[in-house]
């Protein structure tokens, strides 16, 4: 019975001793990083309008491309003639 107590407490110990230490990775292994696939943002030629003035409006996007993934964006949907925008 004491071997029985004494070999749970050393398991006891080791257990927490093990989970105290935080598991490191090798030093050349790699990290995931969770990124947007797509970023996307405004631009205007003016920072307040008046209804009824013109204005340029530009929509850049960024685009992740690497050896896993690539993104490809539909540019169908842009045009360059008139965007219709709910207002603010």
């Amino acid at each position: 019975m004491k071997r029985f107590v004494l070999l749970l407490i050393l398991l006891t110990s080791a257990s927490a001793a093990s989970a105290q230490r935080p598991a490191t990775p090798p030093a050349d292994a790699m990290t995931n990083v969770e990124v947007d696939p797509i970023r996307c943002w405004w631009r205007t030629s003016s920072g307040a309008i008046r209804i009824g003035e013109h204005f340029e409006l530009w929509l850049t996007c960024a685009t992740l491309e690497n050896e896993a993934v690539q993104v490809v964006p539909d540019q169908s949907h842009l045009g360059v003639d008139v965007a219709a925008m709910a207002p603010f």
